[in-house]
């Protein structure tokens, strides 16, 4: 989720997204080039984060709202939600076994059981509008500010002919609104995929070749390929409609990008070996990932606003990551510049933290 708030000016205000980062600048991994280019460090200067909250029990979704807050789902199958500022956790009532996926800056929040959708208001209470026909389960949801949800329905079939016997996974993308219900997006296993959303409904995704969005009135828009890329997709959109996913080269490696517009695809700074962006919020912040060598390991990264290159691991204070602690991924970053972090152990359970960078 995406919101607006008041941010430490060390770290820019809204209007610094204006900033971008021009496609073929310093460190920048064309698909031409070898692997030894860095990665372009211009922007903000003496940026660091810190750890604000963790939660290491449960199950929590991949969703931070302005607050600070996460849902999450208890071993025993409660939904609730943690304020990782506060520490403070609220319970989200009368869906035993239902996940919660998504939480808007108001306190909604949208989740599913089975393949039912289900919605918590502000206070908790909880509905179940519509069940998804022909669909086993719901899987990961998002929601807008006004209630749109894209989500992906799934279920099983049994291939028929060619001695294909075996069960085969099946999946659909759909929009689901208030009032009007589910609309079909994407059909089954065509390679579509819908998986981002803004506050205002923009709803973006992949055609299996070209990244592609779904505005709330009309058809989807393809967006361009960067010159040299085989394929691109996207992962994120924030509310000024800026753009963010991945291209590809031929040779397989994932670049990460952003469209500022559906005509004008942008390489982002990488660590020499690709990567891919996932998140961005209203102030122009993205995250991801980046490749640190050419068998694909992988660190969670930020670019700033003016496309400076930033790894977390590096940003952090000593105590974070600790001994045998590894930064799995950034799922979520929220307009006050908080990040959502899959950290593993080194017995590799697993746990979330919330970071707050400065």
């Amino acid at each position: 989720m995406t919101v607006l708030a008041v941010l430490p000016l060390s770290i820019g205000t809204a209007s610094a997204q204006a900033g971008k980062a021009h496609s073929g600048t310093a460190g920048t991994t064309s698909c031409d080039e070898g692997d030894q280019r860095g990665a372009a460090r211009a922007g903000w200067r003496d940026l660091h984060a810190h750890v604000v909250g963790t939660l290491e029990d449960g199950y929590a979704a991949s969703s931070l709202n302005r607050h600070g807050d996460v849902p999450f789902r208890t071993e025993k199958g409660e939904a609730m939600v943690w304020n990782a500022n506060t520490g403070e956790r609220r319970a989200l009532e009368g869906a035993q076994g239902a996940v919660p996926f998504d939480i808007a800056d108001d306190g909604r929040v949208v989740g599913a059981q089975g393949n039912t959708l289900v919605l918590w208001d502000t206070d908790g209470k909880v509905s179940r509008p519509d069940a998804l026909a022909g669909e086993m389960s719901i899987h990961p949801a998002q929601m807008a500010e006004d209630g749109t949800v894209v989500l992906q329905g799934q279920h099983w079939i049994i291939p028929v002919g060619a001695g294909l016997d075996h069960p085969r996974l099946v999946t659909t993308f759909y929009r689901w609104q208030p009032g009007t219900g589910f609309e079909r997006l994407t059909q089954p296993n065509d390679g579509w995929s819908a998986v981002g959303i803004s506050h205002d409904g923009l709803i973006v995704g992949g055609t299996g070749s070209a990244a592609v969005a779904w505005h709330p009135q009309g058809n989807p828009e393809i967006y361009a390929n960067f010159p040299g890329h085989s394929r691109s997709w996207a992962g994120a959109v924030n509310d000024e409609e800026v753009v963010v996913g991945a291209g590809q080269c031929r040779s397989g490696r994932n670049i990460p990008m952003r469209w500022d517009d559906p005509a004008d695809p942008q390489e982002l700074p990488d660590l020499g070996f690709g990567g891919i962006a996932t998140h961005i919020n209203n102030r122009g912040w993205i995250a991801g990932y980046a490749s640190t060598t050419a068998r694909g390991d992988q660190v969670p990264v930020v670019w700033d606003p003016h496309g400076g290159l930033h790894r977390l691991d590096e940003l952090l204070t000593p105590e974070r990551p600790a001994k045998g602690d590894t930064l799995s991924s950034i799922d979520a970053v929220n307009d006050r510049n908080q990040l959502l972090v899959w950290v593993q152990r080194a017995d590799r359970t697993m746990f979330k933290e919330v970071v707050q960078l400065r």
